[in-house]
């Protein structure tokens, strides 16, 4: 299990990921960090001997991460708190997710040691609501608000919270973290430096989960992303892209793949609870150098 589920985690790919990858002597940078699987996966291996960075524009999630790195203590307390005296229950949910949008801290990077209880309670009210959502979909719609239904699941498990808290601080620990767009994310790469692109999918036909942080992420925006990429390659830095297995680079950005690795996984989050079946995506390692 993982501490926060997300859209695209790559949980059930992040082993085969981390192994194309390697050990990375120079920096690592991860600018759509979501859950944190691949992450996560080379900080156990311990396969990171540089600086990290990691990043995403949902400011809510960059307020979680930051809150289990610098105050896990706080935030475990606050959320046992709060189940304990039942606040943190089924009933409450929509209650609950009415104040949390209507607080709009989407737009709002707050400062972990100014405001330190925001970011505890924001962070506690994130993972209440992923705990307790329906199938774990972490989703907003056009006006940037969390708009997921209750969910029949458990909840919040105070035993399981714990543990993985204080796994996931020791992860955290010595990372950056910032609430930036994948374009401002890579600018402090050079050569000898690993940058890992899994953005949000685009979708065949146009239904999709592919608002992050309020924003829409189409095939538009992918082939900005790929352009950032191929431009990085050329100057030095190593780069993996995931990508949704219907994905087909146009010509010119073909001539830059290296190699193309074909991934069958289960989608441990999906709007259908039935529809979990294993789907193709590829990890594409672009070539390095002009």
């Amino acid at each position: 299990m993982v501490l926060l589920k997300w859209v695209g985690s790559k949980t059930a790919s992040c082993k085969v990921i981390a192994d194309k990858i390697g050990t990375v002597s120079g920096r690592y940078i991860e600018p759509c960090i979501g859950g944190g699987a691949v992450l996560f996966e080379l900080q156990s291996r311990k396969s990171l001997n540089g600086e990290i960075f990691v990043s995403d524009t949902d400011a809510d999630l960059i307020n979680f991460w930051k809150a289990i790195r610098d105050y896990p203590e706080d935030f475990k307390q606050h959320v046992r708190h709060k189940v304990e005296n039942g606040t943190y229950c089924h009933k409450n949910y929509y209650h609950i997710r009415k104040i949390f949008n209507g607080e709009k801290t989407d737009s709002v990077i707050l400062n972990t040691h100014r405001d330190h209880m925001r970011v505890i309670s924001s962070a506690a009210v994130v993972y209440y609501l992923n705990r307790t959502c329906f199938n774990g979909l972490w989703r907003r719609n056009s006006k940037g608000e969390f708009n997921v239904p209750v969910g029949s699941n458990s909840g919040i498990n105070l035993t399981f919270m714990d543990s993985e808290t204080d796994r996931y601080t020791k992860l955290l620990q010595n990372v950056h973290i910032d609430c930036v767009d994948f374009e401002e994310a890579v600018r402090k790469a050079q050569k000898g430096d690993v940058v890992y692109f899994d953005p949000p999918y685009y979708s065949k036909d146009g239904t999709n989960f592919t608002q992050y942080g309020g924003e829409i992420f189409d095939k538009e925006k992918m082939d900005t992303l790929y352009a950032v990429a191929t431009n990085l390659s050329i100057r030095g830095v190593r780069v993996f892209i995931s990508a949704p297995g219907y994905f087909e680079p146009t010509k010119i950005q073909a001539k830059r793949v290296k190699e193309t690795y074909i991934l069958m996984v289960g989608r441990p989050v999906n709007r259908n609870g039935g529809g979990r079946e294993p789907v193709e995506e590829k990890l594409m390692e672009l070539e390095v150098g002009g």
